[in-house]
């Protein structure tokens, strides 16, 4: 008898089954590849994997919403658009909302950007890009108090973020709160060396 024998009775007994683990199916590995790919900046194939998988199960709102979320970053924010346009408003999730911000940020179109971001943020309170491009849009409509708010809270989490620094210092000085303003651009300068 071999030494781990009685802890396989016991296991066994215990209503514990060994079995192997459990298989990855060919969309389970198809869609790691396509993320695999996509996380490495082969964006094109990335967007091949996806379609394949789309192919297979249009209706599959995960993997279209993955999809139009790197044909924005591959620049195509119409393909993107018309993608989203497909998934009914109610699974579009944190990522659907979050690009479908970025697109309407792309055609200037910063109302319909901000609501989309503030619906991203409601599902994702902890997605901080998400947070800064809502920022970003509030101050760029001269909403100042919720603009200096998020950029606070952002701050609070990344104290020593120079570029969020400076845009906070940017959105204060546009809100007219110089001195302040003075303040965070002077936090953001690398000290002279001797």
């Amino acid at each position: 008898m071999t030494p781990l024998r009685p802890l396989l009775v016991f296991l066994l007994l215990a209503g514990h089954a060994l079995a192997a683990p459990s298989a990855i199916d060919d969309a389970t590995a198809r869609r790691e590849l396509a993320r695999a790919l996509r996380d490495d900046g082969q964006i094109a194939s990335a967007i091949a994997e996806y379609h394949k998988l789309l192919a297979t199960d249009p209706q599959d709102t995960a993997t279209t919403i993955e999809l139009a979320e790197v044909l924005l970053w591959n620049k195509e924010p119409a393909e993107s658009a018309r993608l989203l346009a497909t998934v009914p408003p109610a699974k579009l999730g944190a990522t659907g909302q979050r690009v479908l911000g970025a697109i309407a940020l792309d055609q200037g179109k910063f109302a319909a950007a901000e609501d989309h971001f503030a619906k991203a943020l409601a599902l994702a309170p902890e997605d901080d890009h998400t947070r800064f491009d809502y920022a970003q849009v509030l101050t760029w409509q001269k909403k100042f108090p919720a603009a200096l708010a998020e950029y606070q809270r952002l701050l609070e989490r990344h104290p020593n973020d120079i570029q969020l620094r400076r845009n906070y210092a940017q959105a204060l000085g546009w809100a007219g709160q110089r001195d302040a303003a003075i303040e965070q651009w002077r936090l953001t300068l690398t000290p002279a060396k001797p």
